[in-house]
């Protein structure tokens, strides 16, 4: 429940005396003054976490926080915009006292002609919705007064019950523009919408050399495209070609514009095979069009008949430009008008309206095969290819998009309301990094191969049957977050692809996490090569086995997940509840909270698999109370490595100077905190190298200085495997007080071929693949190994071995079998055969 004070902000201002409120105010504009950018950024990624990332309810609490401590200016505005527009796009009740805060603060903070626009509108529509229509009049008309503007007029309309009354307003925005104004006429048994008409006398018909072709997708047209036709018939601009591409429908589109077609020989009709969207209909009659011009028309919207002389004309005036695009104010069948995700304003730039010179194609190509989204991405690679001061905006009201529920940019599961979500983000991420990185942006058609994966929902074919949609494993986690959780998935994913299973990814975020990182590029990798498939909020698929590995992901509720029905699940628990078990240790995620999210989001319970024997223990001894809600499974979840693609092509010598190394990741959490522990661990002076991936900011914390025989390479830096392939010892020592579940790297380098030294706590779970000592121990047994030889190798060959057993590909495949329909009508998941374990290698007790 939401735990918004709606009346603090005038109450608290009204009882501060003078100098209170003026100093308070001074304070807030001075804290914005000194940080600006760093207050958009945090007010900016709290937005993307209600909007984008779909935490509804965490996101929303944290705005509210701000929005009730601010007195207006600053920060505390932009939160207070943001939350409005949020609040009011969602138009739910418990959210009206969250509106009437946030509506004081952004008065109080508007400054500009714009700033104070956009607030009398959304005023005014929250006044209205209220049931207070005499305020929302007010607010309007003493906007108008100091300031014209067409959305003022747009939004007087809607409180009007009257359609003509509500015309006359529409005419008058026309009319401001030096348009001509439209009536209402024809059937009455039409919407209003399809009543629009322009008389002849009105337009004044030019008749010009250069032909503009005008593309019409349509599919499932037959009550909307007659409008649309109509519009295009009384263009003022009378040389052009109208290609309408019937994308496969199953209703009487074709006979409708047939029909309409044998009285005008400018419009024409293609006949797609298949239903492919939108954009690929687009491509088929650019294909057949044959204009100096060519723009495009949707098929259930209605134009000026002044839009394509308007759009025209500037590009034969400067031949410097290459591209032109219109206005438009998206309305509903009854002359009303919706903002549409847009704060304060209705009137937009028209992406559909984009008309081209038709070299622009000769070096760009297509627009994208997808079924939506391809007239932003089309408009970005244009600006990317081009430059954005080769496309000319025209300021005008040009055309009235029809607007329903059921339309593709108002549905609620792939639809637009102003900002990014489900496909259509990652959709955003993807076409963004794609042209940033290349030069060559020339889309074919059709599209054999795509420059970058779609989740399947945007694909141009239409899934067949709900089999097609069913799984044998979905990956469930944060696939932003770089790390050793990131590489398990990749790794089990590896693995299922090469013994056949299909598996489908679902991206659930972590609060914490920076929100405006995108999918980590090893996994966008695995996407592009078909290895996985993406799921996003809006598809319902199926799995036999559902995976969540990184609890964290449960912590708090979001909206934007796919809807996936789960034979069984599996939490993999990667990460200890606490940061640590120290004094000061912080509470990562409630596990009674996880619980509960997990039932929200996917309707059933799971079981709970931590995924080293170091996690289980923590859970048993810190948080049993917890584990009374949860399946805590006796099976621990280890990590798996593909043992062929890690190890050392030839045995290695040890160096003359023996090479120590660690690699993970440079946080206090990952180093020992005793200097003198560490300088046994990780030695200075001439004797050993060290080799660290992964930064050492924390260790020189703990040192004071790095040592001279340290060498430090940032993470990432090198790939793992060729760090590993260059160490004599790896050595992995961390925090005393933390919990490390796993260790991945520990089995990466066993996997190489280096000898691995841990603390004793590690035993349990890696047994004689690894050795291991006290810190003071450290360096005697390196030098035992060293002189040698025959011990270092049997322990190298005894942990390849051990790892191929326990950690290996098969192991993995065996274990998920009993859960899989298709093991259990025969098929066979197995790709390798395991070797038998050999004897136990030679140990040396260093410690007594």
């Amino acid at each position: 429940m939401l735990n918004v004070d709606t009346s603090s902000l005038d109450a608290n201002y009204k009882q501060k005396t003078l100098p209170k409120r003026y100093l308070d105010s001074a304070l807030e504009i001075f804290r914005f003054a000194i940080s600006p950018n760093k207050s958009r950024r945090r007010i900016s990624r709290l937005l993307k976490r209600l909007r984008t990332l779909g935490f509804h309810e965490r996101a929303l609490a944290d705005l509210c926080a701000i929005v009730n401590k601010t007195n207006g200016y600053g920060e505390g505005s932009l939160a207070a915009k943001g939350l409005l527009h949020f609040c009011m796009d969602h138009s739910d009740p418990k959210y009206h006292p969250v509106i009437e805060r946030c509506l004081s603060i952004v008065q109080r903070a508007a400054v500009t002609s714009k700033d104070k626009r956009n607030f009398a509108i959304m005023a005014a529509e929250f006044s209205y919705l209220s049931g207070d229509e005499g305020k929302a009049r007010k607010l309007l008309a003493r906007s108008l007064s100091s300031h014209f503007h067409v959305d003022l007029l747009l939004a007087s309309a809607n409180l009007e019950k009257d359609p003509l009354t509500r015309l006359s307003l529409v005419n008058r925005a026309l009319a401001s523009q030096g348009l001509a104004q439209i009536k209402i006429g024809g059937n009455d048994a039409l919407d209003l919408y399809d009543r629009i008409e322009i008389d002849d006398s009105e337009i004044r018909y030019i008749d010009r050399p250069e032909l503009i072709s005008i593309i019409v997708p349509a599919y499932n047209s037959e009550s909307t495209i007659l409008t649309a036709l109509k519009s295009i018939q009384q263009q003022s601009w009378t040389n052009f070609e109208c290609i309408v591409v019937d994308d496969c429908s199953s209703d009487c589109t074709s006979d409708v514009v047939e029909k309409f077609a044998s009285t005008d020989p400018r419009f024409r009709l293609i006949k797609q095979e298949n239903n492919a969207g939108a954009y690929v209909a687009r491509n088929t009659g650019l294909d057949r069009a044959t204009g100096q011009f060519i723009t495009c028309h949707d098929a259930d919207d209605w134009s000026h008949p002044s839009k394509l002389e308007q759009q025209v004309k500037c590009l034969l005036e400067d031949s410097r430009l290459l591209a032109s695009v219109s206005c438009q104010a998206r309305m509903l069948p009854d002359l009303t008008f919706t903002r549409r995700g847009m704060f304060g304003a209705y009137m937009a730039d028209n992406f559909s309206s984009l008309m081209l010179r038709r070299e622009v194609f000769e070096r760009m190509g297509y627009w994208d095969s997808v079924r939506f989204a391809a007239d932003g991405e089309f408009m970005r690679r244009f600006k990317a290819v081009f430059g954005k001061q080769t496309l000319q905006n025209i300021p005008k009201l040009l055309s009235f998009p029809r607007y329903t529920s059921t339309s593709l940019t108002g549905g609620k599961r792939f639809g637009f309301n102003g900002y990014f979500f489900g496909a259509r983000q990652y959709y955003f991420e993807r076409l963004t990094e794609h042209h940033r990185k290349n030069s060559d942006l020339r889309y074919p058609f059709p599209m054999d191969k795509r420059p970058f994966a779609i989740p399947a929902s945007m694909g141009p074919l239409r899934r067949k049957s709900e089999v097609e949609r069913h799984f044998d494993v979905i990956i469930a986690s944060d696939f932003r977050v770089d790390g050793a959780s990131i590489i398990a998935c990749i790794e089990e994913i590896q693995a299922h692809q090469k013994a056949g299973l299909r598996t489908g990814l679902v991206q659930i975020g972590h609060y914490e996490f920076d929100a405006l990182r995108g999918l980590d590029p090893k996994i966008n990798t695995l996407l592009d090569l078909g290895l996985v498939e993406l799921l996003v909020y809006g598809e319902e698929v199926s799995c036999d086995l559902l995976l969540i590995r990184y609890p964290r992901v449960l912590q708090d509720y979001q909206a934007f997940v796919p809807s996936v029905e789960a034979r069984h699940i599996k939490i993999l628990i990667n990460q200890a509840p606490m940061s640590d078990y120290a004094a000061k240790g912080e509470l990562i995620y409630d596990i009674q909270k996880c619980v509960a999210n997990l039932k929200r989001h996917f309707g059933k319970d799971a079981s709970w698999h931590p995924i080293g024997p170091a996690i289980r223990d923590v859970l048993l001894k810190h948080h049993a109370g917890c584990l009374n809600q949860t399946d805590l499974s006796d099976m621990d979840w280890l990590d798996i490595v593909d043992l062929r693609e890690w190890r050392r092509p030839s045995a290695r010598e040890v160096s003359v100077r023996p090479i120590i190394g660690r690699h993970s990741r440079d946080h206090a959490t990952k180093w020992p905190t005793d200097g003198e522990a560490m300088r046994a661990i990780y030695p200075g002076g001439d004797e050993f190298e060290v080799r660290v991936l992964g930064g050492a900011r924390s260790a020189k914390k703990v040192l004071g200085s790095i040592p001279s025989n340290w060498t430090v390479y940032p993470f990432g830096s090198v790939a793992p495997p060729e760090f590993l392939r260059c160490l004599d010892f790896f050595v992995y020592f961390t925090n005393e007080a933390s919990v490390e579940p796993f260790g991945r790297v520990i089995i990466e380098a066993m996997s190489v071929g280096v000898p691995v030294i841990l603390p004793f706590s590690y035993q349990p779970l890696f047994e004689g693949a690894a050795l291991y000592a006290a810190p003071e121990g450290v360096q005697p047994l390196i030098r035992k190994l060293v002189s040698d030889p025959a011990f270092y190798r049997s322990q190298v060959e005894y942990a390849f071995e051990f790892v191929d057993e326990k950690f290996g590909y098969d192991m993995h495949i065996e274990r998920v079998k009993p859960f899989l329909s298709r093991a259990r009508d025969g098929d066979d998941f197995s790709f390798g055969t395991s070797r038998p374990m050999s004897s136990t290698p030679k140990t040396v007790d260093m410690d007594g």
